[in-house]
């Protein structure tokens, strides 16, 4: 038995992308270079793997979530870590078995 089966509150958060995402992969096109095609990927899998542990582990609260576009680095992004981070909380701590599997 694992830690997350004797938990309370069995619930797994995956931190994912937007370009992740098959329906939004043309809006990323002039990301093409600097490995943005492999990040990409990995993510895709990893939403993947969240929707097939939903499905193999009903009694999980399983979530896949993008944080934004937080300044970790990036000039131009728009969120704050801290921003991001509160979202986040606010997602895992709020989310039920049934809002999850919508």
């Amino acid at each position: 038995m694992t830690f997350l089966d004797k938990g309370k509150e069995k619930k797994v958060l995956n931190i994912s992308s937007t370009l992740g995402s098959i329906a939004k992969a043309d809006l990323f096109e002039h990301l093409r270079s600097g490995g943005a095609a492999s990040y990409s990927i990995s993510k895709t899998a990893l939403n993947m793997l969240t929707y097939k542990l939903k499905l193999e582990r009903p009694d999980l609260i399983v979530i896949t979530l993008c944080p934004g576009w937080v300044k970790t680095g990036g000039e131009n992004a728009i969120l704050e870590a801290k921003e991001s981070i509160a979202g986040i909380i606010k997602v895992v701590t709020s989310a039920t078995a049934t809002a999850a599997s919508i």
